[in-house]
Parts: structure tokens; C-alpha cells; sequence
């Protein structure tokens, strides 16, 4: 360890006293760079010999001794942010029961097969949250260049983040209105199908947006997403959200805006006196599909009709559309554009309501779930899927990634066995580093002037 030390001080002198032509040569991003690979090459080694001589004090432990025999001794290597750290230790196997394990890596929580730390994990997870597979792994770190299916396999490792994981900041809020927005992705799967992650966002409005862009920002939004086989499940957690993050019933009214589709219309069974309202573009679609054989005037003059509520001259025009259709393949397209405009009526009615604000869902889907996952001309399974729906709205939600990662590996540490030999592991190596660190000549104290770090490093001697 110490010969470690030494090796970087002297490595890091060199640099320094070099610096003003490394500055010129490579400018400020280069000589970062070559700092920053000094130190994680010295650091993963530094790192490597302290679990070296860690495992050297088990193997001299009296309880250790007393109830474990050595089997042999074997080297593990492990990617960390610092780089791959490789360290030794020993195989033993207990005199009672005849288990057999690695003492070392059970005190640092390092499982049989772990080939990387929590940390490196969540950095994969946030890095493959906007990027490529691919890209996330050289991002991440250049030295390991991990390949697209670890960054792949890191993220199936991990549980599906629940749409839960982000706490509410505020409970019980009492407002008048709320907006429930609604829809899906469709995006390629590996064998030529689809899947439909869903997509549903609750929010109080808009509120003003003081940024450089004019784009109008939602008021307290949050985001829910996953691949539900059954809406059932989905609507449940929004309605557990609302429950939770809201007074309902001093809730005036709850407006529920999406397309068509079934699931959607599904969430009425489960949000109390909320209204459904159809969304105005995919409405639109239906409507140009309809018309679009025709002059330009008969989309405009129902959308005067609409916006009047003459449902019965609708209906006429409607008919009078339909009797001016003369193919057949363009008059199927016309019945099931009619079926729907009747069929949803007073949904499309509700979108003029005074209190009622519009849909923006085709755009959030576009923005939380299409660039990552349909945009590009990539296969997905169901479960990438699913994992990267819930990843990225939990981000958008104001979710941490590695806060979250090392609050799950919490939970599964369970309280150490061997707390007593633990106590006395650390009060020895304790000593030794003392001896070891603080005895190393450091470049700023030798240099032989007086500075702020001078100070600062001297006192720690």
C-alpha cells in the first residue's frame, strides 16, 4: 500500500511540474483527463491491496480460526467507478455444518456472482435511460467498455421501479380541478410484433413557465407507466395516487382525456365522478380521414357545427358525407369515422367546457416513451420494455437513479454476522493505515511552500 502511494505522489509531482506543457499541448480537457486516469488507476489498486490485506486479517482472526478452516485462495475482479479492482481472498469452509464461502466478500456484501458495484449499476440505468445500450456503456466507463447486452442484462437484473418509488411531496391537497391524461406507445418487439406500454399523467393545469421556451408546463404532474396486461392495475395506482396526494372530495370536477381505446376509457370505472373527454387529435384524424375526398369546406363547416352544439345537423352532414362517398373502400373509412363521432359525442362535447384545458397526451408520449423506445429502428422485448417505461418516468417524476439503486441494496443487507469480528478488523487496520498513509511523502509538503493545501495536508499528519 504504501509503495501505491508513494507511486502516485511521485506520478503526480511529474504531471504537475509538467503541467504548463501538457496545458498547451492538450489543453484543460486533457490534462483532466490524465489526472483523473492517475488517480482511478492508483485508487482501484489502492483499493485491490486494502481488501488484500483485509482478507489477510480474517485469516488471523481468533473467532475466525475457531470456526472456519482455510480451503484455498482465489483472486475476484470487479468494476467500480474507480475502474476494475481485482483483490484476493479466501476460500473457507465452516467445521460444523461443512458451508463454504468467501468470508471477505460476505463482510463487503459482495455476492458469489457479481461482476460490478451498485454504483457502476445505477450509472448504467441512468445513462441507458436517454442513450443507447451501446452508448451507455462507454459513457459510463471508457476503461471497462461494457457492451451493450451487460448494459442490457444490468437493467433486467433490477426490479421494475414502481410508478410509486418518487414520494409525494405534498399530501391532501385540496384543488377544484384535476386532469387525468391517457395513451400508448407502440413500439417493435424482436419478432416482429408490438407491445403498448401505457402511458397516464395527473396534473393540476397549467402554470407559468418562466424558462427561455414559451411551452406551456404542467402544475404538479405525475407521470404512471409500465406494460399492463390488464388496465385494472394501472388504474388502481393512479387512483392510490389521487387518494393519497389529494383531498377528493373537495374536488370539483376530474377530466379524463385520451383516445378511444377501451383501457382508457376503462379508468372512468375507477377515478370517482371523473368525466371523460376525447382527445381533439385524434379526433381530428378521424374527421380528415373522413372528409378528405371532399372540398376543404365540409371539415371546416363541422367544426362550426361542433363547436356550436348542433348535434342534429351534425348528424346530417354526416349523412350527407356518407351519400357523397361514392368508392367503397373510401366509404368504409367513412362509416367508421361516423360510428365514431356518434358514439363519442358528448365526450368530444366536453372538450369545450370552460374549465376544461385540452389534451397534450400524443406529445408526452412522444417525449417520455417514443424517443427512447419507438423512434429508433430497434427490437424490444416485452420486459425491456416495460423496465425502460417505468425508468424513465420515474426520472421525470424527480426520481434519483442511485439514490434509488443504493436504498434497495439497503434492504436486502441484513445486519452482519460478524459484527465482533468486524470491530476488531477495524481497530488493527485502523493502526496500520496510520503507519502506512501518514508516514508517505507528499509533493505539496516537500515542495517546500507554504500554502492552503499545505496546511490542510500537513494537519492530517
Amino acid at each position: 500500500m504504501e509503495l501505491i502511494l508513494q507511486q502516485l505522489m511521485e506520478n503526480l509531482k511529474e504531471i504537475l511540474e509538467e503541467s504548463p506543457n501538457l496545458l498547451g499541448k492538450e489543453g484543460l480537457s486533457g490534462f483532466i483527463l490524465q489526472l483523473n486516469k492517475l488517480t482511478n488507476d492508483a485508487m482501484s489498486e489502492l483499493v485491490g491491496e486494502v481488501l488484500t490485506q483485509l482478507d489477510a486479517e480474517l485469516r488471523e482472526d481468533s473467532e475466525r480460526r475457531k470456526n472456519y478452516q482455510v480451503k484455498g485462495k482465489y483472486e475476484k475482479s470487479i468494476e467500480t467507478t474507480l475502474g476494475q479492482i481485482t483483490y484476493e481472498r479466501t476460500y473457507y469452509e465452516h467445521k460444523k455444518t461443512k458451508e463454504k464461502k468467501y468470508l471477505l466478500d460476505e463482510l463487503i456484501n459482495v455476492t458469489p456472482h457479481m461482476k460490478k458495484t451498485k454504483n457502476i449499476e445505477a450509472r448504467l440505468m441512468n445513462e441507458a435511460a436517454d442513450l443507447s445500450y451501446f452508448k451507455s456503456g462507454k459513457k459510463v466507463s471508457e476503461a471497462s467498455d461494457f457492451s451493450s447486452t451487460t448494459v442490457m442484462n444490468t437493467i433486467r437484473s433490477l426490479e421494475p421501479i414502481p410508478n410509486d418509488a418518487v414520494k409525494i411531496k405534498e399530501k391532501n391537497k385540496k384543488v377544484k380541478t384535476l386532469y387525468i391524461e391517457a395513451d400508448e406507445d407502440h413500439v417493435a418487439k424482436q419478432k416482429g410484433k408490438q407491445v403498448e406500454p401505457k402511458l397516464v399523467y395527473v396534473h393540476e393545469g397549467y402554470e407559468e413557465n418562466k424558462g427561455i421556451s414559451d411551452r406551456k408546463k404542467l402544475k404538479n404532474v405525475r407521470y404512471f407507466s409500465g406494460v399492463y396486461s390488464n388496465s385494472d392495475k394501472l388504474w388502481e395506482e393512479v387512483l392510490d395516487y389521487l387518494d393519497a396526494a389529494y383531498d377528493l372530495d373537495a374536488v370539483n370536477k376530474i377530466y379524463l382525456s385520451g383516445d378511444a381505446a377501451l383501457w382508457i376509457r376503462n379508468g372512468v370505472n375507477w377515478i370517482p365522478d371523473s368525466k371523460y373527454v376525447l382527445d381533439r387529435y385524434h379526433l381530428a384524424k378521424y374527421v380528415r380521414k373522413m372528409t378528405a375526398h371532399l372540398h376543404k369546406s365540409y371539415e371546416k363547416y363541422f367544426w362550426e357545427l361542433l363547436e356550436d352544439d348542433k348535434k342534429e345537423a351534425i348528424y346530417l352532414l354526416l349523412e350527407k358525407i356518407k351519400n357523397e362517398t361514392e368508392r367503397e373502400t373510401k366509404l368504409k373509412t367513412v362509416n367508421e369515422s361516423i360510428r365514431y363521432i356518434k358514439k363519442h359525442y358528448e365526450a368530444i362535447r366536453r372538450y369545450y367546457n370552460d374549465d376544461y384545458i385540452g389534451c397534450s397526451a400524443e406529445a408526452h408520449v412522444s417525449h417520455l416513451l417514443s424517443d427512447r423506445l419507438s423512434s429508433r429502428p430497434l427490437g424490444w422485448s416485452r420486459i425491456g420494455v416495460d423496465l425502460m417505461a417505468r425508468l424513465r418516468v420515474f426520472i421525470a417524476n424527480g426520481g434519483n437513479i442511485y439514490a434509488y439503486v443504493m436504498s434497495q441494496l439497503k434492504k436486502t443487507i441484513k445486519e452482519n454476522k460478524h459484527v465482533k469480528m468486524i470491530k476488531r478488523m477495524n481497530k488493527n487496520v485502523k493502526s496500520k493505515m496510520k503507519k502506512t498513509i501518514f508516514n508517505v511523502e507528499i509533493p505539496v509538503i516537500s515542495f517546500g511552500k507554504t500554502s492552503g493545501t499545505y496546511h490542510a495536508v500537513n494537519a492530517l499528519r
